[in-house]
């Protein structure tokens, strides 16, 4: 009975591998398997930069950055509301935010703001969206 118990295992799994190696799934015809090898993507890589902003001394504590471009096309999902993103404080008035490169093209534009105050003005165009620049109320 041992015998029979151990062949019955040595079958199950010798089948099994057999079923595994040489089962397909649906056959794909070979026109698209010629168009799939001709693909090419271009390489992309993540890179990330910050800006930074000099708080005026007699706004809030909480900065934020909000940017846009003036190219409708550039602005895809996901929308950024208003105020921004929030900034993160560094040392004395100087606060960074850090964005994907390749979100800094295409006449990107960006206003600061504590939420009562903003530069650029109300109605007036954001600074242009510079990697690794130093903004400030000027």
């Amino acid at each position: 009975m041992k015998s029979l118990n151990i062949f019955t295992i040595f079958c199950t799994l010798f089948l099994s591998q057999i079923f595994s190696t040489f089962a397909s799934p649906l056959p794909i015809p070979a026109e698209n398997i010629i168009n799939i090898e001709k693909k090419s993507f271009t390489p992309f890589e993540l890179h990330t930069s910050a800006i930074y902003f000099l708080k005026p001394s007699n706004w809030g504590d909480d900065i934020y950055a909000y940017h846009y471009s003036e190219d409708n096309s550039m602005n895809t999902y996901p929308y950024q509301k208003w105020p921004g993103r929030k900034m993160k404080k560094m040392d004395g008035f100087y606060y960074d935010i850090f964005y994907n490169q390749y979100f800094m093209t295409g006449n990107r534009k960006v206003i600061f703001t504590d939420g009562k105050n903003q530069v650029p003005g109300v109605m007036e165009t954001g600074f242009n969206l510079v990697i690794d620049a130093v903004y400030n109320q000027d």
